[in-house]
């Protein structure tokens, strides 16, 4: 297999100036982020099991709920019908905080691997290929006595 041939250092430059662009705009999102809740808000339909009602013949009721994990369960907590508009927007933060997370970890690790790619397309050997080491003579010391 032959070497690998380094990179442009210029384009590797300019791929981490775009993943730090990027970065930024995930930061933005952590910064402004205000008051969240954990979870999911969803809309559930449910029967209530009285044999005349409308949900008997497929027209369900709706409630509106939080939904998270808790222990490795999956909790549904009811919402009120007053709190559904600002339960909806603070879940939605949260999503939109852990996505943001998620992409951060993601270019942090795009970064480094970058800065790796960089350092190899900037570095040369010593001596050059073209120049021979100087090679010492043997059999006298430095200072000319023999020893």
């Amino acid at each position: 297999m032959p070497p690998r041939r380094p990179a442009n250092a210029s384009l590797v430059r300019q791929r981490i100036r775009q993943t730090e662009e990027a970065r930024r705009t995930h930061v933005d999102v952590l910064v402004g982020s205000r008051t969240l809740i954990e979870g999911s808000f969803v809309t559930v339909g449910r029967r209530c099991g009285k044999p005349n009602c409308r949900c008997s013949t497929g027209d369900k009721h709706l409630g509106k709920y939080v939904s998270r994990s808790e222990g490795g369960k999956t909790r549904m907590i009811y919402v009120p019908a007053g709190d559904e508009v600002d339960v909806s927007v603070k879940t939605q933060r949260y999503r939109k905080l852990r996505e943001a997370r998620a992409e951060l970890v993601k270019l942090a690790a795009q970064t480094s691997a970058l800065a790796d790619e960089l350092q190899e397309a900037l570095t040369e050997p010593y001596p050059p290929p073209d120049r021979a080491p100087v090679q010492r003579r043997k059999g006298k010391a430095r200072g000319g006595r023999s020893r």
